[in-house]
């Protein structure tokens, strides 16, 4: 009887319903006072488990001698319809949910950061989520507190880059540009300064399926992460910097 009592609890019915159910099967119609001996359930539980199977289609009452009423279960071949129907209905709501999951996945999420600590955990998740040689790509405009700049980034940052080897293509201005030392890991262009002054303060980072946005000012930044959007950015980041590249920046 286990393998009934699993089947039947997983279209929905309880323990009592179940065995309840398994009684009428094994002894056929049954009275009240019949199944209280055969389950040793109390008249009031029985009675409320009969009206569910009941009005589930589980059961049917028959008539006895006298007032007296048994119930009998119903031929089970009726579990058939009931399960092509569960089956068409669940196809339509299992398509409706993977849309909505498909919908959500490719919805980018959106994370806020606040004031100076936070600003390095930005910086932190860019070392630390990226793995050994990986690419990452960053515009930098003007930072005006530059001898200041250590303080936005976690203790660890530097060292785990040069663990790391993380290649890194930046754009920047030209008051930046003269502040690099060279580095083979790092491929530096700049914006033309008779073009744009490029002193935003402002700083975005493209790495791993996530795009960062730093503002120095307000001291906020903001991680977008979604794949899509990533190599979006990413695409525009390499067309500029191409051509930034050719005109000798």
């Amino acid at each position: 009887m286990d393998k009934y009592k699993k089947i039947l609890q997983r279209f929905g019915l309880s323990e009592y319903e179940v065995h309840i159910y398994l009684a009428l099967l094994q002894y056929g119609p049954r009275h009240i006072t019949d199944i209280a001996r055969d389950t040793g359930y109390h008249r009031p539980l029985i009675y409320k488990t009969l009206r569910t199977l009941r009005e589930r289609g589980y059961i049917t009452p028959v008539p006895g001698s006298g007032k007296q009423k048994y119930y009998h279960i119903t031929d089970p071949q009726w579990l058939k319809k009931e399960i092509e129907e569960f089956t068409k209905q669940s196809e339509h709501i299992i398509d409706e949910l993977s849309g909505i999951f498909h919908k959500k996945k490719d919805q980018p999420a959106l994370t806020i950061k606040e004031w100076v600590e936070e600003i390095r955990a930005i910086h932190s998740d860019l070392v630390h989520s990226l793995k050994k040689w990986d690419v990452y790509y960053r515009y930098s405009s003007s930072f005006r507190n530059y001898s200041d700049r250590s303080k936005y980034v976690p203790s660890d940052y530097f060292q785990l880059q040069k663990d790391k080897e993380l290649h890194r293509y930046v754009i920047t201005s030209e008051e930046m540009k003269q502040y690099r030392v060279w580095n083979p890991l790092r491929d530096v262009v700049s914006i033309p300064e008779g073009f744009d002054c490029f002193n935003d303060n402002i700083t975005k980072l493209i790495y791993g399926d996530k795009v960062a946005i730093i503002d120095y000012n307000s001291l906020s930044g903001w991680i977008i992460e979604s794949a899509r959007f990533a190599e979006y950015e990413k695409k525009i980041f390499l067309m500029l910097y191409k051509l930034l590249k050719k005109s000798g920046q």
